[in-house]
């Protein structure tokens, strides 16, 4: 009859140390007269303009066709209705949360206004 031996080694903590802290000064930002508050103009994208490199009939090419006819909307209650008035067929459950997600992967093409807006823009 053979017998089996485990090791078993257990690890604590040490003892945690004081460490000295550091101070750090952090400049302000200067500005130059009203020029830095002025937020960047906006360009509105048009078809011509617009450079799709989305497979044809996928749901970006159908999220870019659509935004850009018009931007700063919603992915669920903008976006994926009129993608469904077009035409666009799924089989899945949620497509909308699948298109929120698309999205959010291609930062180069469509930006998103705000954290949890839902809202986006085609960037041109």
């Amino acid at each position: 009859m053979s017998s089996l031996s485990h090791t078993i080694s257990i690890v604590t903590p040490s003892p945690v140390k004081e460490v000295s802290s550091t101070t750090i000064s952090i400049p302000t930002p200067i500005t130059m007269g009203s020029e830095a508050s002025m937020p960047e103009p906006i360009q509105e994208p048009s078809p011509d303009s617009a450079n799709n490199s989305f497979r044809e009939g996928s749901k970006l090419d159908y999220a870019f066709k659509i935004l850009s006819k018009k931007n700063d909307l919603h992915y669920r209650k903008d976006i994926w209705e009129e993608m469904k008035n077009l035409g666009y067929i799924t089989k899945g459950k949620t497509p909308w949360l699948t298109l929120n997600s698309d999205l959010n992967r291609n930062p180069e093409t469509f930006k998103k206004l705000g954290k949890r807006s839902g809202i986006y823009r085609l960037i041109v």
